[in-house]
């Protein structure tokens, strides 16, 4: 009963671990935004095939967040909470960021209708060529709706859909991670 009275926080909750977390989370988002950008630069669909490339980019962020603690803050220790806290403020803070810088690229008046329209064209195509399943699956009223939705695609709509990709992303990559790197 004494180690319940006694007012000591927990031992793996130190403030390290949330800077650690969210400094890695900003670098990762600035990194992964840079790679949307020049993804646009060679003449990709920002957001097409090649955009998935960046989960190994977001990857090595949680695998270096959690091998720093570690290594050069825990004296080569990290306890499985230790890495779940670290890789989820990694994660907010990067999916966030992330999103807010997406919304910035893609409000600007040129080079975000340009990524923008790039992408609706290009989901266009892929959905007419699939156009016997997605009838199937939704009905031809739905599917024309949604083809029609695709010319009022919105920076907004557009940042908030890859920053909660991203953020699924994240909670897999901070349990795959953790256990990775955790050492007892």
């Amino acid at each position: 009963m004494t180690n319940q009275t006694n007012n000591q926080p927990l031992k793996f909750l130190r403030p390290d671990l949330f800077k650690v977390g969210a400094i890695a989370g900003v670098m990762a988002a600035f990194v992964c935004a840079a790679y949307i950008l020049l993804l646009h630069q060679i003449g990709e669909n920002s957001f097409g095939r090649w955009k998935n490339v960046y989960f190994p980019l977001y990857g090595f962020f949680f695998a270096g967040a959690m091998s720093y603690f570690r290594l050069k803050l825990n004296n080569g220790r990290m306890q499985a909470p230790q890495g779940i806290l670290i890789g989820i403020t990694l994660n907010t803070v990067g999916s966030a960021t992330y999103g807010f810088l997406l919304y910035i690229i893609l409000s600007t008046k040129e080079l975000g209708k340009a990524i923008i329209t790039r992408h609706a064209a290009d989901l266009k195509i892929l959905m007419l060529e699939g156009k016997e399943i997605f009838i199937e699956q939704l009905g031809e009223t739905e599917f024309n709706k949604q083809v029609a939705e695709l010319d009022n695609l919105t920076p907004s709509i557009l940042a908030i859909d890859q920053a909660i990709g991203m953020l699924f992303l994240g909670i897999f990559l901070t349990f795959l991670f953790m256990l990775i790197i955790k050492k007892k």
